[in-house]
């Protein structure tokens, strides 16, 4: 019996069909993968609020943005030969059963002699995967962007994060200072220290009582894309200059939300989610903000040139800055 094959056109209209259903398909499951991405970004962000709260309940107090001086030391990080410190990620490892958290020993050794006294720059490299949105896809485990002092072994390149702290809704002054570094009116290498209005910054260590807007209304942590500028870290500050270096750890409402001018992009939030950011608030809950959110960047406490200088009256701030902003005293803004 003789049995009849596929004519050409057939064929075509065969394939013609299965290329129709694979493009009806492929934006379906792309956007069902980074559904899941998102997802992975959230889980990171709770878990790291997770080993925020520990971190409370053991000390009574959040972990500070970056350490000053540990006990039974002196001299601040930033004054004594651009010394590295451990930021706000190395105290919280071992609160999210992080093995390296004891290795570092960060409430006792302090960042810059950790090699010296007996530890290894493979600690301070290594890869740290609840660090890491993995929609970021030009994410790096090492970070060659900044240079980080550790005593004998000298400059290296240490391990990346994909999330920083919520330092303040403004910046120290127009000429550089994106970010505020030490508590307000400590000494620093310029002048006496403005006050932060965020939750973390040197020695910050703040208390719930101290957010008085209410933790579920403050922003703790947010996320920064490795292609912003210097990307963030995530166990170390280096402090050669206390109102721009702490970006390596800390992020403001000084630069504008996924800014794409290095200088500020490297000191603010932005994300690979589009459209879209994910912030983990003081109580342990994660909020997606929209990146059209209204507000006001390039605010400053001083030499505000050009402006906008910064409001003498929180009522006039724009949502984002009221969710930065731990002490604005106003309703939680609609956004």
């Amino acid at each position: 019996m003789h049995r009849r094959g596929f004519t050409l056109v057939e064929l075509l209209v065969v394939i013609a069909i299965i290329g129709l259903l694979v493009g009806l398909l492929l934006p379906a499951v792309q956007t069902a993968r980074e559904s899941a991405r998102r997802s992975s970004c959230t889980n990171n962000l709770k878990q790291l609020g997770l080993g925020m709260h520990s971190h409370l309940s053991g000390m009574r107090f959040f972990p500070a943005g970056y350490v000053g001086v540990l006990p039974g030391f002196s001299g601040n990080a930033w004054d004594s030969n651009n010394q590295s410190t451990w930021s706000w990620g190395a105290q919280i490892l071992s609160y999210i059963e992080e093995p390296l958290g004891d290795r570092i020993s960060p409430r006792r050794r302090r960042a810059f002699d950790h090699v010296s006294n007996g530890g290894s720059q493979a600690d301070l490299q290594t890869p740290l995967r609840g660090f890491r949105c993995p929609s970021d896809s030009e994410f790096q485990n090492i970070n060659p962007k900044i240079g980080v002092q550790f005593g004998v072994i000298g400059w290296i390149a240490p391990t990346s994060s994909s999330y920083v702290a919520n330092n303040s809704s403004y910046g120290w002054h127009f000429s550089g200072g994106r970010l505020l570094g030490g508590p307000a009116g400590s000494s620093s290498q310029w002048a006496p220290a403005p006050e932060a209005d965020g939750v973390f910054w040197r020695d910050s260590n703040q208390k719930p009582n101290q957010i008085v807007d209410g933790l579920s209304k403050t922003i703790m942590l947010g996320e920064r894309k490795w292609s912003a500028g210097n990307a963030a870290l995530a166990l170390v500050a280096n402090n050669t200059n206390e109102q721009r270096s702490p970006w390596a750890c800390l992020g403001g409402g000084n630069a504008p939300i996924n800014s794409t001018e290095i200088d500020y992009a490297a000191a603010g939030f932005s994300s690979s989610h589009a459209g879209q950011l994910l912030f983990l608030m003081c109580d342990g809950s994660v909020r997606t903000v929209s990146e059209t959110i209204s507000h006001t960047p390039r605010r400053f406490l001083t030499e505000a040139t050009p402006p906008p200088w910064l409001p003498a009256s929180a009522s006039s701030w724009q949502a984002f800055e009221r969710l930065l902003s731990r002490n604005d005293g106003l309703a939680d803004p609609v956004y």
